[in-house]
């Protein structure tokens, strides 16, 4: 920590990972979860059966890989959940009329324009008062 620097000035300034592609998550999920652990397995019984030096570090360099791929993930998912828990506005649903159920859409200051670069959108549902 430099002089005049407090930890909770520097945590404030810290910034999260985000993979804006769920395709690249899914990718690097699936390699720390799956691949890396039996790539290290199948490692470590091939050097101990063909007596191959250096098993050690080998390992041992597999599991930090592992290890830090996969804090960055769990940053990163907690991270994206935040941000995904935020709804893009609210469908309120009125159901006072026997005869018929109407729907609103509520963007309240989302910019419909900006809601044609999303893929997806989350509504919040709520019930007419």
């Amino acid at each position: 920590m430099g002089p005049g620097k407090s930890r909770d000035t520097l945590l404030e300034k810290r910034q999260t990972v985000v993979f804006s592609n769920s395709k690249v998550y899914n990718f690097l999920r699936q390699i720390a979860l799956v691949w890396l652990p039996a790539a290290t397995t199948l490692y470590v019984f091939l050097a101990q059966t063909w007596f191959w030096g250096h098993t050690q570090q080998v390992v041992g360099t597999m599991g930090a890989v592992d290890t830090f791929l996969g804090v960055v993930l769990h940053i990163s998912s907690k991270s994206y959940a935040k941000q995904a828990a935020k709804p893009d506005g609210q469908m309120i649903i009125d159901n006072s009329d026997p005869e018929k159920t109407t729907a609103m859409l509520d963007l309240g200051d989302t910019d419909p324009h900006e809601m044609i670069k999303k893929q997806t959108i989350t509504l919040q549902v709520t019930k007419a008062t």
